[in-house]
């Protein structure tokens, strides 16, 4: 068995070399065969196991005013996607180039910007600037159904986030591929969302004509603050919380979600608890909050 041949010290694990570059440093032949190439004419001493690394190994080879766009942005955004990145198999990253340039590598997947200024922004870690979520919103409308692209602009503009429904406006210019369909979710997004449960929940309930709800509200009884709350029907006294798979995987987070209820019930707010489960029964989840709303307006008369 031939023993493989020693390696430069500047060959380091986790980063990723050009031809070029093994050149200068002394690589042979027989010894960049010890090396793997995750893209062409890229080479280290394994493949990528992180989005982060694969971009940053592709960045070696791809123009520098590529940006990172369509799935690889969603991940890197930690925005709804459709699929989990895995390093095996590792999925192609899609880049978007100015002009009309293409990148010709198996492992990209390159997108045109039809001649518009792109919005692009950086991440750390990455040489590359990755798309903006507003931009991310207009370019992956056409390719989501109607019930994703609203779900992805409430997650853009989900509760905190620094964006705003106009910087979603914005981003759909005339002209653009999908823009239609994007503007009609757009009329359904709204900001505050805080899980792709609440939206999905958000959107059955008005679709069956009920109320819509304050999204992530703050409750304040005499000054004292009480909680935020998922969704909330404030003349009703109507509260419904979605529980996630988190509120019972901690011991904390139950009780800090027992000890909430139990506050707003005090104050004589009407608390209903969802779960997956619920959502899982459309009618009979909707049913359930159009009940607790009528009861309401009887008690209290509205």
């Amino acid at each position: 068995m031939r023993t493989p041949l020693q390696l430069p010290r500047e060959i380091v694990d986790g980063t990723w070399y050009t031809n070029d570059e093994l050149d200068r440093l002394g690589v042979t032949r027989a010894q960049r065969r010890q090396l793997v190439a995750p893209h062409r004419g890229v080479y280290g001493r394994r493949l990528p196991r992180t989005l982060l690394e694969d971009i940053e190994a592709v960045s070696r080879v791809v123009p520098d005013d590529a940006v990172v766009c369509g799935e690889s942005a969603l991940w890197l955004h930690r925005l709804p996607h459709l699929q989990q990145w895995s390093p095996s198999p590792r999925p192609p990253i899609h880049l978007l180039v100015p002009g009309q340039r293409r990148i010709r590598l198996s492992t990209v997947r390159d997108h045109r910007s039809h001649g518009r200024r792109v919005a692009a922004m950086p991440v750390e870690g990455l040489a590359l600037r990755v798309l903006s979520p507003p931009a991310l919103f207009a370019q992956m409308a056409p390719h989501l159904s109607f019930l994703d692209t609203v779900i992805l602009g409430d997650a853009v503009v989900r509760w905190r986030s620094m964006w705003t429904l106009d910087h979603l406006e914005a981003a759909l210019v005339p002209g653009l591929p999908g823009v239609v369909q994007a503007r009609r979710a757009l009329t359904h997004v709204r900001p505050g969302s805080n899980s792709v449960a609440e939206t999905k929940s958000r959107l059955l309930l008005l679709e069956a004509g009920l109320p819509e709800p304050e999204l992530n509200a703050s409750i304040v009884v005499d000054g004292t603050w009480l909680a935020f709350v998922d969704f909330l029907w404030r003349r009703h006294r109507l509260v419904v919380e979605y529980y996630g798979v988190h509120h019972f995987t901690s011991d904390r987070q139950r009780r800090d979600d027992l000890h909430r209820v139990r506050g707003l019930r005090d104050h004589d707010y009407r608390v209903e608890e969802l779960t997956s489960r619920d959502l899982a029964r459309p009618a009979e989840l909707v049913a359930r909050v159009a009940k607790a709303l009528r009861e309401q307006e009887v008690a209290l008369g509205l």
